[in-house]
């Protein structure tokens, strides 16, 4: 498994600058789809909690968008495609019910 830093620097267009520090997470992760998914969640989480109509939640949501697309990107490049984005809807359906 790729580290999450290296699969994001790899990317294609690349990350903007701006968006690239709300992407940053501690100890540079293995990059799965369920850890991905699990990043994006986090991040909505993050956004909704701070209740505040400002930048820091925009970026919160644009890492959100970013990590749940980066989700469905890998599991787009595993051998059971709708087994892995059917994870990524659980896991969403999950968090907030």
């Amino acid at each position: 498994m790729t580290a999450l830093g290296d699969w994001l620097a790899a990317c294609r267009p690349a990350v903007p600058n701006g968006l690239k520090e709300w992407l940053a997470v501690d100890g540079d992760p293995a990059l799965s789809v369920a850890d991905l998914a699990d990043l994006g969640i986090a991040a909505l989480d993050r956004a909704e909690v701070s209740q505040r109509l400002d930048r820091h939640a925009a970026f919160q949501l644009l890492a959100a968008d970013a990590f749940l697309t980066y989700a469905c990107e890998a599991a787009v490049d595993e051998p059971e495609v709708a087994s892995r984005l059917h994870l990524i809807l659980d896991r969403c359906a999950a968090a907030w019910r």
